[in-house]
């Protein structure tokens, strides 16, 4: 394309608030390992009529504030994103200013669900061998 056909038209040909969207896409992609539409071929575009998921959904140590300066920036309406790179740049210095929460607590069925049942099969094991103890040992 020559740059007479692309400043014709600088929404079908890209401007600096598709930057800021392919900045969000690259972003999401380090932080998560994937891609927020997953993978697009031509013929899938009915995913982009979905939402991505937050990053904090598959990897739950990202802040919050994190996830809201990326959801914002890989938005499916243009006039949801960030309007410039200052505007973005702003976002993720005021996030980063934030002190880090202490992390929430989490059940242990989803920290590690293996405890859990290694816990649950070491009571088991206690108690059948009280009950056998009993059955066997105290006079009736």
């Amino acid at each position: 394309q020559t740059p007479d056909d692309t400043a014709a038209d600088p929404v079908r040909y890209g401007d600096a608030q598709s930057d800021l969207f392919a900045l969000g896409v690259t972003l999401y992609e380090c932080l998560t390992g994937a891609l927020p539409y997953g993978e697009i071929e031509p013929w899938q575009i009915a995913r982009y009529r979905r939402d991505p998921r937050a990053p904090s959904r598959r990897r739950p140590d990202i802040p919050i504030w994190l996830d809201h300066v990326v959801l914002k920036a890989i938005a499916r309406d243009r006039r949801e994103r960030f309007e410039t790179a200052e505007e973005m740049v702003l976002a993720l210095e005021r996030g980063a200013a934030r002190p880090l929460a202490a992390p929430g607590l989490t059940p242990l069925a989803v920290r590690d669900p293996a405890a859990l049942w290694k816990i649950a099969f070491g009571i088991a094991l206690i108690f059948d061998a009280l009950l056998i103890f009993w059955l066997l040992f105290l006079p009736r």
